[in-house]
């Protein structure tokens, strides 16, 4: 078998089993493997109207045939479950080194299921899983669970080469704001699973592996990695990707008033440009065989957020200092809290506060006033009462005090940009399963489409994207990566011969599983609370255009 170890590890906490499943790749070509097999098995598993933090949710992490090869950023490993956020099924992207890890542990993927007695760690070291007492980390944050678990190997090699996927307080509390974070890294699209991990009482997954990866025709797979490094630096957007990180696109967002303030009251008008933005980035971080490094570091080595991130703990709470928002960012992910909802929450507040309809002796932070603002995110990130008893999450604070209509998103999830001026971003944004993140701005960085022509775009981003999370590779590589040059990878690692057009169909075949999923769990429909809010001329016909293109109803 190449390319794939043909085993899946299943864990059943209220049990405290673990036993290995065989994995016959051949039987789920239609979907390939990472955000494409986790959708079908969660989907086949789960009855879509459990509830998120039931005990009968599952959380599926899967990686794709590239994963952990050395293939081209095929660093993705898909984690699936039904969202404690949006209350349909997500696909989270844990890049970084975990799925190559798990890979390299023996694994194709892992499903866990029911819930332990008490706090836990999943351990894995290739043969050897545990599942293991974390009453220790209990209330620590995510910095600390990863140096705590890695404080109990005695080989220092070893335990710096143990990856850690975890949850902060944030998520031992259930809040539906509750992210992962790998490696000090936000796991992109995780809001809400946190709180499905804590609800299953499981703190972090340890993960070390030794194993090899067979490839079908090693020096074929060779050949082709330096082909599309070479394509990587010679492609413009990549390279804009490489050097800008999301904010290549950040100057044309402003110019097209795409950027919100204030809670979305104006446009964003920025005093500081790019340049300024940029300043504050010492290094740069790539994932597991990754040339792109994309991710921005500051002189500390934290991360620097996220476009969207950026958004949404700036000029959404009145603010604009770089190094202010990074700090803002860095204490979301100690605390394991989406900063974007994180954000959207204390700019609610902001805004209700102007309004006059908080009650008496509630929070009442002013735009662009800092002491409160920290005050707020380590609040929620705690899980304190005073301020997690006014809501869990932002559409239910606005719902509380009548106003539902000023909440800005789909499904619970809050979309960081004025979708009025970008029909690319409103309609992928609505039909999306989780919607737009800082992944989907980049559809709206190339060549603005013409409108009549937007479906049609939205429908081959969409499918692109879930194709290469699929396959086991960033998306990241949709901006400008060549199809051809991934389809001989994966003819060099597993042997199939595909064709542009069938990678394709594992998008749309993914796509179809989530959106089903979804109508059954009642939480897709695109009469949907943000649909009403985008004032986009004929925009139901481009709604109607692209359910006429999918086949759906």
């Amino acid at each position: 078998m190449f390319g794939w170890t043909g085993k899946i590890l299943r864990v059943n906490l209220s049990e405290e089993k673990v036993f290995v499943e065989d994995l016959k790749p051949e039987e789920h070509l239609d979907v390939l493997g990472g955000r494409g097999l986790g959708a079908k098995i969660l989907a086949s598993e789960v009855d879509p109207g459990v509830e998120p933090l039931g005990r009968e949710n599952k959380i599926v992490l899967m990686t794709g045939p590239l994963t952990g090869t050395g293939a081209n950023s095929g660093s993705v490993c898909a984690v699936v479950t039904k969202s404690a956020l949006t209350k349909t099924i997500v696909s989270a992207s844990s890049k970084l080194y975990f799925g190559a890890e798990l890979k390299a542990a023996g694994y194709d993927g892992l499903v866990i299921e029911g819930k332990a007695k008490s706090p836990v760690y999943l351990d894995i070291r290739d043969d050897q899983v545990e599942i293991l007492p974390a009453d220790f980390l209990e209330g620590q944050d995510t910095e600390a669970t990863t140096f705590l678990i890695r404080s109990g190997f005695n080989d220092p090699w070893v335990a710096r080469e143990v990856r850690v996927l975890c949850i902060g307080a944030a998520g031992e509390r259930r809040l539906p704001l509750a992210c992962l974070v790998t490696d000090g890294i936000l796991v992109a699209d995780s809001g809400g699973i946190g709180a499905v991990f804590g609800s299953k009482n499981l703190k972090a997954i340890a993960v070390r592996g030794t194993k090899d990866i067979l490839f079908n025709d090693g020096k074929s797979f060779i050949k082709s990695i330096a082909e599309g490094v070479k394509e990587i630096s010679t492609n413009q957007t990549l390279s804009s990707l490489s050097s800008f990180s999301s904010y290549f696109v950040y100057d044309n967002l402003i110019s097209k008033k795409v950027i919100p303030s204030l809670y979305f009251s104006k446009p964003y008008e920025p005093s500081n440009g790019l340049k300024d933005i940029s300043a504050h980035w010492a290094r740069e971080r790539g994932c597991f065989a990754c040339p792109i490094a994309c991710f921005k570091l500051d002189n500390e080595g934290e991360s620097f957020p996220e476009l969207d991130a950026f958004i949404a703990l700036g000029p959404l709470c009145g603010f604009e200092d770089p190094a202010l928002i990074k700090k803002a960012y860095h204490r979301c992910l100690l605390h394991g809290i989406d900063p974007v909802e994180t954000g959207a929450f204390i700019a609610s507040l902001m805004r209700l506060n102007e309004m006059n309809v908080l009650e008496q002796g509630a929070f009442r932070p002013v735009f662009g006033e800092e002491s409160s603002y920290f005050e707020l995110i380590e609040a929620l990130g705690q899980g304190k009462k005073e301020i997690v008893g006014l809501a869990k999450d932002v559409i239910s604070l606005w719902e509380g005090v009548g106003y539902a209509q000023n909440f800005i998103g789909v499904r619970g999830k809050t979309i960081p940009f004025n979708l009025n001026y970008c029909p690319v971003l409103a309609l992928n944004a609505i039909t999306h399963s989780w919607p737009t993140s800082s992944f989907d701005i980049f559809a709206y960085s190339k060549k603005d489409p013409k409108v009549k022509d937007v479906p049609a775009v939205v429908k081959g981003y969409q499918d692109t994207k879930a194709a290469l999370e699929s396959l086991g590779v960033c998306a990241f590589l949709s901006l400008g990566g060549n199809l051809s040059t991934l389809l001989f990878m994966l003819k060099a690692v597993t042997g199939l011969e595909w064709d542009e057009e069938r990678l394709l169909g594992v998008g749309e075949t993914t796509l179809k599983i989530e959106h089903e999923f979804n109508q059954k769990a009642g939480g897709e429909g695109d009469a949907d609370n943000l649909s009403s809010k985008v004032a986009i001329s004929g925009f139901e016909g481009l709604l109607s255009a692209y359910y006429q293109l999918r086949g759906w109803s």
